[in-house]
């Protein structure tokens, strides 16, 4: 199936994301993995980033250009950067490979990279959570006509939220691997709120309340602190010329 689904690229790492990664997924919950592949000769010549999807009963990929990690990094997007903490990460060349050293070396300064750009992580989320609103509004395949909103996207807006909260304050705490903690939800009051706004417990007057709540605490609590911190400009260039390093031993 992967030579299929990468049209025979060079796979390099590949990635559990999503509700299994958050400790968050029911029964019905698909996996979801991110894979990243080299480029190919023609995709370097044409300019082309390789990029596709594919969803069964099981399992959901989505393939993508390795070039992409760094501007996906420091763009500070919560869904790729979750890629270096997730709980099935693995590194597809073998251990032989020239390169292999190169990909651990990016995995290694994680916890550096989760915090490149702080800035534009606190306004991606805020991105992330209007987009959550939206999408719970809509008439999608996770709508659920008796309560008027898809709870699914529901706990994404709050889960969003809840995540800018907590990884302050595991930073603050001087937590090893705040950005783990912060994403994972163990057995605790947490959780079960996210799982309950997930069930469906909320009426939509209920649930807009509760989330609007959580975006003006969150934003209280912490706009200043993500926003005024320095983007680091010099682990970017580290992670492009890394990666510039591994495909250009593999043309």
């Amino acid at each position: 199936m992967t030579d299929n689904l990468t049209n025979n690229r060079v796979s390099v790492l590949k990635a559990l994301v999503g509700s299994h990664n958050y400790n968050l997924n029911t029964p019905e919950s698909d996996k979801d993995y991110k894979l990243f592949v080299l480029p190919t000769y023609d995709d370097l010549y044409e300019r082309k980033d390789y990029s596709v999807s594919v969803e069964s009963s099981e399992e959901d990929i989505v393939v993508y250009d390795i070039r992409k990690l760094s501007s996906l990094f420091f763009k500070a997007n919560v869904n790729y950067i979750e890629v270096l903490y997730s709980k099935e990460l693995e590194i597809l060349l073998p251990k032989e490979h020239p390169n292999y050293n190169d990909v651990k070396a990016i995995i290694d300064r994680r916890e550096e990279i989760c915090k490149m750009n702080m800035p534009y992580l606190f306004y991606a989320c805020k991105g992330m959570y209007f987009n959550k609103r939206k999408m719970m509004s809509n008439n999608g395949k996770d709508h659920v006509e008796s309560l008027g909103y898809a709870p699914k996207h529901a706990m994404g807006a709050y889960r969003i939220m809840d995540f800018l909260v907590r990884y302050k304050h595991f930073i603050e705490m001087n937590m090893e691997h705040p950005f783990h903690l912060a994403i994972n939800y163990f057995e605790d009051k947490d959780k079960e709120e996210l799982l309950n706004i997930r069930r469906g417990i909320y009426s939509l007057d209920q649930i807009d309340a509760i989330l609007e709540a959580k975006y003006k605490r969150t934003l209280a609590a912490c706009e200043e602190y993500y926003s005024t911190q320095k983007p680091n400009e010099e682990l970017l260039e580290w992670v492009t010329e890394k990666l510039k390093k591994i495909v250009k031993d593999n043309i």
